[in-house]
């Protein structure tokens, strides 16, 4: 049996039968495998769902794990005070003081979030709600 060494691979050779050469450059290749960030959107001034491409297993509850930044971040603090299961590997991201900036991006980046397999988080790691930060909603309102 041959075992190969892969540190330091640039590139592979595969012949193709009937002699063909195919070549596969490791410049642009990107591992699909690992969770990405799928979609961020704003549900409300306080809440934003974050969204993976495949289920998450590893850090996923962890409020830490999640950065907020963005021009429609405003007071809100820079993580959520609460991430919770929404089902179909979207999480939902809440923050209990604060205001978001109307109409401002929202932009959500994720570490230390792993998949079933250990497989950390690939490319993007963030996403974007742009132009997606709503105002504070008044639930009450009076003029005296």
């Amino acid at each position: 049996m041959n075992t190969l060494n892969w540190e330091n691979v640039d590139e592979i050779r595969i012949l193709r039968n009937g002699g063909n050469l195919f070549t596969f450059d490791f410049d642009n290749f990107r591992y699909e495998d690992a969770p990405t960030v799928k979609t961020v959107q704003v549900v409300d001034s306080h809440t934003v769902d974050v969204t993976f491409n495949k289920s998450v297993t590893t850090g996923q509850l962890t409020t830490t794990n999640y950065a907020l930044s963005g021009g429609g971040q405003g007071t809100l603090p820079n993580n959520p005070n609460s991430a919770v299961a929404q089902g179909g590997n979207t999480y939902r991201l809440t923050w209990i003081s604060g205001h978001m900036v109307d109409g401002g991006d929202i932009i959500i980046t994720v570490a230390n979030v792993q998949d079933g397999s250990g497989e950390g988080m690939g490319t993007p790691a963030s996403g974007t709600d742009a132009g997606g930060a709503l105002p504070v909603e008044l639930s009450t309102f009076a003029i005296e």
